[in-house]
């Protein structure tokens, strides 16, 4: 990353950069600059243009989570790539992300229940998941590389996967939760292991017990 000078608020920076996929920008992918404190936590959020550029003004000052989200032209999901930071107050921090070509996953997820709702996450590496807690939840979320909602026949599938091994995660559970951390918390998890290659599709059947 670098730095220039800029006139924004004192103890704020800025942060831009490009967004490309393959060499070719990407157009209307979503950027966050997310900081957690004592204090609290402050997200702030861009679009990219046809250029594939975003800017994001008056970020906190201090080491940022960035992260870059792709939806996939289905609308059931999307591929997130996460890097950090450091913004300097007065200054613009410059960032940008070219990501590898796209790599799909696809797949059926069986064993709902009745009234039960089916999603699909992927976590980088190979993750054997514990008991989840409210914290662990945010944790794994704030990790997640891809994820999908499963179609009424049990399929899902998703794109913009970047190439390397995943831990995918099939998840039922109460739509009607008071929140998505206790749905999860609460939730039927099945897992698999996935090695993904650029420039394939890597199909994967996930069964809820």
């Amino acid at each position: 990353t670098t730095t220039a000078d800029f006139d924004l608020p004192a103890e704020t920076g800025g942060l831009e950069g490009v967004v490309t996929m393959g060499g070719q920008p990407v157009t209307n992918a979503h950027v966050s600059a997310y900081l957690s404190s004592e204090e609290g936590s402050t997200s702030s959020y861009a679009q990219t243009n046809s250029d594939g550029s975003y800017v994001i003004n008056s970020v906190p000052a201090g080491e940022v989570r960035v992260s870059v989200y792709i939806r996939d032209s289905s609308g059931g999901g999307g591929r997130q790539h996460s890097e950090t930071a450091q913004i300097v107050a007065g200054s613009v921090t410059r960032l940008d992300f070219d990501l590898p070509l796209p790599t799909f996953v696809s797949g059926y997820l069986s064993g709902l229940k009745e009234g039960e709702m089916g999603y699909i996450g992927l976590l980088p590496g190979e993750i054997k998941l514990g008991p989840l807690t409210k914290e662990k939840v945010q944790e794994y979320l704030g990790m997640l590389a891809g994820q999908a909602e499963m179609n009424p026949d049990g399929t899902f599938r998703m794109e913009n996967v970047e190439p390397g091994t995943y831990t995918v995660v099939g998840v039922a559970a109460d739509p009607n939760a008071s929140s998505p951390e206790d749905a999860l918390i609460n939730a039927r998890i099945v897992t698999d292991v996935i090695e993904v290659r650029e420039g394939e599709e890597i199909s994967v059947e996930l069964s809820i017990r």
